[in-house]
């Protein structure tokens, strides 16, 4: 028996995974929850648009800085895209489209 669990280790060996856990603390303004918003990536940022939650619909548009974890709430130049839930939201260069 000592045999047959012996061949079994050397044939799949026990692998040790080492989990951590590390406390992401967000700082600024962050957005509250909600439901089908969209983010892009880019970069060290994250852009996130839209979404929505029981009581209302979101059009505003949040930086959340990856390194820092802190997010800004930002203003557009021109015409601000509607409030808006499930929709798509990509990146071209530097640009969001």
């Amino acid at each position: 028996m000592q045999d047959d669990e012996n061949e079994q280790e050397k044939e799949h060996p026990v692998r040790n995974l080492v989990l951590s856990v590390c406390d992401l603390k967000q700082h600024g303004d962050t957005p509250l929850a909600r439901c089908g918003a969209q983010s892009v990536t880019l970069t060290t940022r994250m852009y996130l648009h839209g979404g929505a939650d029981e009581k209302q619909v979101y059009g505003d548009l949040h930086l959340l800085e990856i390194e820092q974890m802190r997010w800004t709430e930002l203003q557009t130049n021109g015409p601000a895209p509607s409030a808006r839930w499930g929709h798509t939201m990509e990146s071209f260069e530097t640009d969001l489209v």
